[in-house]
């Protein structure tokens, strides 16, 4: 044999290699973490939901984590079931860090909530307490643990928690993995939006929401549940993940469940991973759901796609995995829509692929300087972890939506391409995506660790699309050499991307500076931190609606419902700013306690009235109302008075109207 012909071979063999589009496939990873919930307060949990839980994953010997709230550790009915079967190779226990009122009580500490409000970040989690008070909660509940079982638990969730409660529960007790929850916006009183997707990383020191994999024993993060990499963005995507409870509310089934995990676990740049778990607080439809998930993962390791790691392994994987792409298409519709998130240690991007345009419809800058908004200060009202931007898809104004339904999406068209020529290659610290345009010619976007590189691209076809306007701080620019995207603060640039054209390819480069982060939330808080507090209220862009301006007397109330927003167009709490007066004067009752604000309007006899709606003593809104006689009782009232028999059918047809929506919409 020739030294020309083995020579030939070995470049044969090393490009099949090196452009191979997946490495051999390995085993998915599945962790599952379950939250336990006792009997005190504040979405009690079950005992037999738990029990139910217990008896499947023992069935199929599949290694689970229980997180145990402080008023399970209190519970003997819970702790007598849980000592006997952590003896179990399937079960291991970890801790689950909302705060109840009594531990609050029991650790020293104030507790912030009530029966009304508990649920709300700043009572039920650590970012609305000091760093002196977290450290009294995390040491009495981590005490208190370890009097029940003899160890201190290595696993943690709570859906968020500050960076630096989270730091001293790893240097202290050792905690390796801690879980927060899915990417959201505006869902539950918390909104985490533009962290890493799906995949397990090392958390920086200064804010958790940013990966650092140069920090040395860095706490791992893992997020909350499976997500459709699809649907699973903006406002709407609280429907497509892999809990039961949010899955079926819109009549999905385990057929779905099935696609989603089957997706996850054949990704192109890594093992696939899939975090899997349900509250026993959940109700039994979806407990039901959720032991039907637990026998297909049985299903699927038996046929050796999927394995369940242990935190070591785990964590010695995903810290050499320094950029990722998590992606897939429409599970729901069958459509050609296909999304992918990439991450890497400095940026993450979302690619869109739909009729032919390739797009790039988020793009957020990392900084493992970046702080954690709540080094500064507690959690007034609500939770905002919001990664800096130069691309959000999701946003259009004043609304959040997915990128599929919006109109005019934010987005950086880069070229069109063939469905059928898509493929990722990987290569160490790099992805590579090629396709071919419709005109045939083949074309590739490279992702490394901080830059992304676009070939033979088309100036004329390469294009943004976004605001522009005064108000919004991400500024456009392009000139010969390429465009620019830089987010402004006065006169200084915060983070910006930067595009430059060459013979044959596009480079994309990035530049931030993280002092300024904390100054971006201060002063253009409607894009970092809409936290809902006291605010100057614009009378232009608040909102007046008379929910029903006709009512029976002394039956039901007129209500009118107030929305206070700033001059961003950001709800504002009022602090007893609105002021409702009527003519005559009637029975006023307000609530005007959170962003919905209204006001019931209640007569004992049948008249028509004027109500006045100021804020600021400055009215903005004047309406009649009108309370009819309840005609179904005194007839003969309504036959002398026509007038009253018209407002008596109003009022009956308009609550018709409102029962039936109401049923739609449920």
């Amino acid at each position: 044999m020739s030294k020309k012909f083995i020579t030939l071979l070995v470049i044969i063999f090393l490009t099949i290699f090196i452009n191979k589009t997946i490495y051999a496939q390995e085993p998915g990873q599945i962790l599952l973490i379950n939250q336990v919930r006792g009997e005190e307060c504040c979405q009690k949990g079950s005992l037999l939901n738990l029990e139910k839980q217990i008896e499947t994953f023992n069935k199929y010997e599949i290694l689970v984590y229980f997180a145990l709230r402080y008023d399970v550790l209190k519970n003997d009915k819970y702790l007598n079931l849980l000592k006997r079967e952590s003896l179990s190779k399937s079960i291991k226990l970890a801790l689950l860090l909302e705060i109840t009122p009594q531990l609050a009580r029991d650790s020293g500490v104030k507790y912030r909530g009530n029966d009304n409000n508990w649920f709300e970040a700043q009572n039920i989690f650590s970012i609305g307490y000091s760093i002196e008070d977290n450290i009294k909660i995390i040491d009495h509940i981590f005490l208190t643990f370890k009097d029940n079982f003899g160890y201190y638990p290595e696993v943690t969730s709570s859906w968020i928690i500050s960076t630096d409660t989270l730091n001293y529960m790893s240097e202290k007790y050792g905690v390796l993995i801690h879980q927060i929850t899915k990417e959201q916006y505006n869902t539950d009183s918390y909104t985490l939006y533009g962290g890493p997707p799906h995949y397990p990383y090392p958390a920086s020191a200064q804010w958790l929401m940013i990966p650092d994999y140069e920090r040395e024993k860095a706490p791992f993060i893992v997020r909350q549940t499976i997500t459709d990499p699809l649907y699973n963005y903006g406002d709407s995507s609280t429907n497509f993940t892999s809990q039961p409870n949010d899955y079926m509310r819109d009549k999905k089934n385990i057929n779905y469940f099935k696609k989603l995990i089957n997706q996850a676990i054949d990704q192109p740049s890594s093992a696939g991973f899939g975090l899997l778990g349900l509250e026993n607080s959940i109700d039994d439809i979806y407990q039901k759901e959720y032991l039907l998930q637990i026998e297909y993962l049985k299903k699927l390791e038996n046929e050796k796609k999927v394995k369940f790691l242990d935190l070591n392994d785990l964590i010695k994987y995903w810290q050499g995995r320094k950029i990722s792409v998590y992606g897939g298409g429409d599970l729901i519709h069958n459509s050609e829509n296909l999304a992918y998130w990439i991450n890497t240690p400095n940026y993450r991007a979302r690619i869109r692929l739909e009729n032919g345009r390739l797009a790039i419809t988020d793009l957020r800058i990392y900084s493992k300087d970046y702080k954690d908004p709540y080094f500064f200060k507690l959690a007034q009202k609500e939770g905002f972890w919001i990664v800096p931007y130069l691309i959000d898809g999701s946003r259009r104004y004043d609304e959040y939506k997915n990128d599929l339904t919006l109109k005019n999406v934010t987005r950086l068209e880069i070229s069109d391409y063939k469905k059928s020529t898509l493929k990722w290659f990987t290569g160490k610290n790099l992805l590579k995506f090629e396709y071919q345009d419709l005109s045939g010619k083949r074309k590739y976007i490279i992702f490394n660790l901080s830059q992304i590189i676009l070939s033979s691209i088309d100036q004329k076809k390469i294009y943004y699309f976004g605001f522009l306007t005064e108000i919004h701080p991400i500024k456009f620019i392009r000139d010969n050499n390429g465009i620019e995207l830089a987010w402004k603060i006065g006169e200084k640039i915060s983070h910006k991307l930067k595009l430059r054209f060459n013979a044959n390819e596009a480079i994309i480069n990035f530049e931030v500076n993280p002092a300024l982060i904390e100054k971006l939330r201060k002063d253009q808080y409607p894009y970092l931190f809409p936290e809902p507090i006291v605010r100057e209220i614009s009378l232009d862009k608040s909102k007046v609606i008379i929910h029903n301006r006709y009512a029976i007397a002394d039956r039901n109330p007129v209500r009118i419902v107030v929305i206070p927003y700033d001059v961003f167009g950001v709800p504002s709490l009022t602090k007893n700013m609105i002021k409702v007066e009527t003519v005559p004067a009637l029975k006023v009752k307000q609530n005007f306690e959170n962003k919905l604000n209204f006001v019931d309007i209640s007569s004992k006899v049948p008249m028509e009235a004027i109500a006045s709606v100021k804020i600021a003593n400055k009215q903005i809104k004047k309406e009649n109302i009108y309370f009819a006689p309840n005609c179904s009782r005194g007839f003969l009232v309504c036959v002398k008075k026509p007038q009253y028999f018209w407002w008596y059918i109003n009022t009956v047809i308009r609550d018709k109207m409102r029962l039936l929506i109401n049923s739609e919409q449920q």
